[in-house]
């Protein structure tokens, strides 16, 4: 059977708070293993359980349907940490959302710039080498893209050496055609 779209929305709606405040369980995950699992408390979803209840706010705040008050405090009180508090208890949450900058690998604008210099070395290399029937020196193609984009040579090689393939694309082959 089907859920209808109120249920849905009232599922998400568990889902989203259970992960946003907790849930209170009896015991935790692996009571053989850890001594804090023996004994009620509250919890926070992990694993597959986050993952769903992070789609489940997601199509929450995308739904077209006014967004339920609780949901919205919990959010807030996220946030910005200030009264009211919405525990059971009265007190602040022990949870709260951070914007911070991710550290794993490199950043998408490193890897986009890169992906630029790289193409710009080639397109100015096979454009001399089109004119001039010879490539334009390694050198030269770097000063000129320093100049463009102003950066230094150490970033263009940097580029250079995390694109080798786009860097040296086609010049090689033109150059075998032309002679």
């Amino acid at each position: 059977m089907k859920k209808s779209r109120g249920d849905q929305e009232l599922q998400d709606l568990r889902l989203a708070i259970a992960l946003l405040d907790g849930v209170w369980t009896a015991e935790g995950a692996n009571p053989a293993l850890k001594n804090d699992d023996r004994f009620p408390g509250k919890r926070y979803l992990s694993g597959q359980a986050e993952i769903q209840a992070r789609q489940a706010i997601g199509r929450l705040l995308r739904s077209d349907q006014p967004l339920d008050s609780a949901l919205r405090d919990h959010l807030a009180e996220l946030f910005d940490g200030d009264e009211p508090y919405i525990s059971f208890d009265g007190t602040p949450k022990a949870r709260r959302i951070v914007f911070e900058y991710r550290q794993a690998g490199t950043p998408r604008e490193t890897t986009l710039r890169n992906l630029h210099l790289a193409s710009d070395y080639n397109d100015l290399r096979e454009q001399h080498l089109a004119e001039k029937l010879q490539p334009l020196p390694h050198k030269k193609a770097i000063d000129q893209l320093c100049k463009k984009y102003g950066v230094s040579d150490t970033v263009v090689k940097e580029a250079l050496r995390a694109n080798p393939s786009l860097a040296r694309r086609a010049a090689k082959k033109r150059i075998d055609r032309l002679r």
